[in-house]
């Protein structure tokens, strides 16, 4: 059996990052897009390798196929469907086994002396509001509204070889399920991670993560069902199982070609009214209004670019 398995850099659907500056104690220190934590969320105990108790959900959340209504949030950076899991070590891929596995940080994380982790879920507020608004930015064709959010933060711990000291090993991170009971997604934020081999400041990563796309790879990027590949959005290319089939189709009249998730997507434009009123009265597409003397023939809209389809 496959285990489905999301960690950084597998399955990627949307990359973007951000540089924040707040205050603290010890000076500037660099944060990430975090949802909101801390009040009203459940911590977990201060224990080496530890978890979360069973966390049953208020609403199932569709992971790639599989209808899960718990969850667990483990201390070293991961989450688990079917029970406590205490793995410190990150293995290789790929990855082949029956544990489905979220995995934002998986490290050796120690929370004795060091940070709080903690979880809190939604289903009502200004944090699906947020996760509505951050879902339809980044898929912008799917008209999305959360029902559903679970938050899972992991504020200022440490490392097991540096538990109990100085600030600058503090690491925090965050993933974020949203679901409207049909379509799911992860969020992965990260804000100052503590110095490994490698160094995250303030990005973050989102997935969709229920059965509906599998999405293909483009250009080195792993992209959704289909994409326009070029700035005009010209060709419109659909992810099959026999690879990546393109064709002429660009955007139509009441569309926009704009950037998302690495390539580019026709997206649907505000409509308006122009209305000519007697003689002479214009009332323009951007609601102005122009009163003079006519020849009583007029062009209302025509098409400028017919290759680019412009009004």
């Amino acid at each position: 059996m496959y285990q489905k398995l999301i960690f950084i850099l597998l399955l990627i659907n949307v990359q973007y990052c951000f540089y924040f500056l707040s205050p603290s104690d010890n000076g500037i220190i660099i944060t990430g897009p975090f949802y909101s934590f801390g009040t009203g969320d459940t911590v977990n105990g201060l224990i080496d390798d530890g978890s979360s108790s069973v966390i049953y959900l208020q609403q199932t959340f569709i992971f790639f196929g599989q209808t899960y209504n718990q969850i667990y949030v483990n201390s070293n950076g991961h989450l688990t469907f079917d029970g406590e899991w205490y793995s410190y070590t990150p293995y290789q891929f790929p990855a082949y086994g029956g544990k489905d596995l979220i995995a934002p940080f998986w490290t050796d994380i120690d929370n004795r002396w060091n940070g709080v982790i903690s979880y809190q879920q939604y289903t009502s507020g200004s944090v699906l509001t947020q996760a509505t608004q951050d879902i339809n930015q980044y898929f912008p064709d799917l008209s999305f509204s959360a029902s559903w959010v679970f938050v899972a933060t992991w504020d200022r711990v440490a490392y097991y070889y540096n538990s109990g000291t100085v600030s600058s090993s503090e690491t925090s991170f965050q993933v974020v399920l949203i679901s409207n009971g049909h379509l799911s997604f992860v969020v992965m934020n990260y804000g100052a991670i503590a110095p490994t081999q490698r160094y995250t400041y303030g990005c973050r990563w989102v997935f969709r993560t229920d059965h509906g796309t599998q999405g293909c790879q483009f250009n080195g990027n792993v992209l959704g069902d289909y994409f326009w590949s070029d700035a005009a959005c010209q060709e419109r290319c659909t992810c099959t199982t026999r690879g990546i089939q393109c064709s002429f189709e660009p955007c139509t009249y009441s569309q926009a070609c704009r950037p998302a998730a690495f390539q580019y997507s026709c997206q649907n434009i505000q409509r308006q009214t122009c209305t000519i009123s007697g003689d002479p009265h214009y009332y323009t597409f951007d609601n102005q209004i122009f009163h003079f003397q006519g020849t009583c023939t007029y062009v209302l809209s025509e098409v400028s670019n017919v290759a680019y389809q412009q009004i």
